[in-house]
């Protein structure tokens, strides 16, 4: 039987049990029907009080006598029946609590006035209608659940999200602890994040954040799961390991970008990450690889200097071992970079000038082409990083051109480890033999074999392959700064360095030191040393006897240990005449002091401080080569002006020489071009632009 059969027979049913006589309540009646009835919405209550004639049928029917129990019942299954077939035509398109909500006090409406069921009855009825719609419906189902994850993660409207997860549970019949769990995690991940992202030098982060949690979500989340304590230690714990795993998980995805460059202010982040992880070898290697993939995108590409990537370098060490301190991650991140950094050509160079920290000024002296001095601040953080992270002191000598002022080679002598220089005998290195036999062997085991280096500078040492290369670079460093600095005063950090680097490869190992001297020529810095102790008492002894001007500092060297080509970059070019009487001058003092030895000028090397001053007030003053010095004084001579023809043919110079210092100058503002190839000196700068 359908519905609409069943209706029919019920209201035959309605009729009959009223007497037959009497036509008047059988309008009564009928009109009664039409206003419960939710299928006819044309003539039905329509959500108005009833009138009086509806309230005069509701008496005259007399439903509350006991002698209408059988009319009652057959109206009570008329109602319910018509309820569920409208319920039944239209719950697919319910898509919204409110729809459904709509619904329920369109079917309690009218019911409010007819005494036909109890609150209970009514409300039992609604409910099978609310779960065979949420079990039916996916769509309308979706869209509650949807609400309430919006209510609770969005707009923190716990009031309103519990009333309609209650009206969702009445209508299953069970609690939605899935669902809640679910929820739950997603709010603990977006308090988290609200409150924990960022922050990298505050300390008990997790605790806090836990805190507030509790305070301000925990009791809704407890009456939702129906729990009956909200004091439950264990439930408690479990939670609190929650907001210990997502703030491990965040700051593993800030490492890069907030905790590595922000250390040490970053510290109290890593201790507490230290706390938590407690050694874990899982979380540990999770957190290796996500720097390593951060560092293989981000840094180890053409863009990023080596400067970049070795303050990056050393501050990822530095973090490593405060979240763990037996080393091991630090060697799982090294050994898995150090084939990509030391694949960086000028690397050698930067950990030098790094750790020497040399000025821009230092840095031109001995690299001609470098990209150090694009980035000063970056360099000045990685020596600072090197220099707190090693037990390394150097310090500055004042800058006083006297022979009391000079670094002793003599003194040095008198150092045991430079005494004992090229007798030591080998020891270990800082590796373990199996490492040797293993060679490149890509496999994360050989890790566990480094042994744990004493300082983050050793850490940096061991990403080249052996200490001569090292050594080779620092002795080119130290030769050009030798030639190039001004008077003979080398800084004792240079001599410090040369220290720590024996003492940390060689260890008091004169076999090793002997090698590495024989295949370095490490020995070679000695003797410039030697030599400068030379050149300055021949200057002190030559300016006192007035034989040469005493602003004039002649570096007399032997060239084969300073490793110095004897044939001239710029060919034997006709140096200055001013130049030429003054390396006359030394030449006759140097043959009246070492009598049967002579002087070979080396005109490529030599430097001039000159000052400029212009007619528009301008003043210019720098340190030049011997070459560009000799190519300016030309102009002095001739103020109407160069063609560079005219001064490769009174210099003797290449063409191509001449027009790099040309352009050196112009770039100074010292020369411009009047065209045709013809340079003036820029006595009046607004006029010539």
């Amino acid at each position: 039987m359908t519905y609409a059969e069943e209706l029919e027979n019920y209201h035959l049913q309605l009729i009959s049990a009223l007497p037959e006589n009497d036509e008047a309540l059988r309008d009564d009646l009928e009109n009664l029907l039409t206003w419960i009835n939710p299928n006819d919405d044309h003539n039905n209550h329509q959500m108005r009080l009833p009138s009086l004639r509806i309230k005069n049928s509701i008496k005259l029917l007399k439903l509350d006598d006991a002698e209408q129990v059988f009319l009652l019942q057959l109206l009570r299954q008329w109602t319910l029946s018509q309820l569920r077939y409208h319920f039944f035509h239209n719950w697919e398109s319910l898509m919204q609590y409110k729809d459904m909500l709509r619904l329920e006090r369109y079917y309690e409406f009218p019911l409010k006035y007819v005494g036909l069921f109890t609150a209970e009855e009514l409300s039992n009825e609604l409910i099978g209608l609310r779960k065979y719609l949420l079990n039916r419906n996916s769509t309308f189902r979706n869209n509650m659940e949807s609400r309430i994850r919006v209510l609770i993660l969005e707009e923190d409207d716990f009031e309103m999200s519990s009333k309609l997860y209650k009206w969702m549970v009445q209508g299953l019949g069970h609690p939605m602890v899935k669902f809640v769990i679910d929820l739950l995690t997603n709010k603990i991940e977006l308090f988290c994040k609200s409150r924990m992202e960022g922050n990298v030098d505050q300390k008990h982060v997790i605790e806090e954040v836990f805190n507030a949690f509790i305070d301000k979500c925990w009791n809704q989340f407890i009456q939702l799961l129906q729990f009956p304590n909200e004091d439950d230690q264990e439930l408690n714990n479990l939670i609190y390991r929650c907001f210990e795993n997502k703030f491990i998980e965040m700051k593993t995805k800030e490492l890069f970008d907030e905790i590595i460059p922000k250390f040490p202010l970053s510290k109290p982040s890593l201790l507490e990450m230290k706390s938590v992880i407690k050694g874990a070898t899982e979380e540990l290697d999770r957190l290796v690889a996500q720097i390593c993939n951060d560092f293989h995108s981000e840094l180890l590409i053409p863009s990023v200097t080596t400067i970049e990537i070795l303050l990056y370098y050393v501050k990822a060490i530095k973090c490593l071992m405060v979240v763990d301190p037996t080393g091991r991650s630090m060697n799982r991140f090294t050994f898995k970079l150090k084939p990509k950094i030391k694949e960086r050509s000028d690397l050698i160079t930067t950990v030098l000038c790094a750790i020497l920290e040399l000025t821009k000024d230092e840095i031109h002296e001995v690299i001609s082409k470098n990209t150090l001095t694009e980035n000063p601040q970056l360099l000045d953080q990685l020596s600072k990083e090197l220099k707190n992270s090693t037990a390394l002191n150097f310090h500055s000598v004042t800058t006083i051109k006297s022979k009391a002022a000079i670094y002793s080679v003599a003194q040095e002598r008198q150092n045991p480890l430079v005494k004992q220089f090229l007798e030591w005998t080998p020891e270990p290195g800082p590796f373990n033999e199996d490492i040797s036999k293993l060679g490149n062997n890509d496999t994360d085991d050989t890790t566990e074999t480094l042994e744990l280096p004493k300082d983050v500078l050793e850490v940096v040492f061991q990403v080249f392959d052996s200490p001569e290369i090292l050594i080779n670079e620092f002795i080119k460093l130290i030769t050009n700064h030798m030639l190039q600095m001004e008077g003979y005063i080398l800084s004792a950090k240079w001599s410090q360095l040369l220290k720590t680097l024996m003492k940390k490869y060689f260890k008091n190992n004169k076999q090793v030191l002997k090698s590495i001297c024989e295949e370095s020529n490490l020995v070679n810095v000695f003797v410039m040393w030697s030599d400068l102790e030379k050149s300055a008492s021949f200057q002190n002894w030559s300016t006192k006897l007035q034989l040469i001007p005493s602003n004039v500092y002649p570096k007399i060297i032997s060239y084969l240990y300073w490793k110095i080509s004897r044939k001239s970059l710029y060919g034997d070019y006709r140096i200055s005449s001013a130049l030429a009487i003054i390396f006359q001058q030394m030449e006759k003092a140097f043959e009246m002091k070492s009598p049967g030895r002579k002087l070979r000028f080396q005109n490529d090397q030599g430097t001039v401080e000159i000052a400029l001053t212009f007619d528009d007030g301008r003043h210019w003053s720098n340190k030049v080569s011997l070459p560009k010095y000799t190519v300016i004084e030309l102009f002095q001579k001739v103020p109407r002006g160069l063609r560079t023809a005219d001064i490769v043919q009174q210099t003797d110079m290449a063409q191509h020489h001449v027009e790099a210092i040309v352009q050196y100058w112009c770039q100074e503002h010292v020369l411009y071009s009047t065209g045709d190839d013809c340079y003036r000196i820029l006595e009046r700068a607004d006029v010539a632009f």
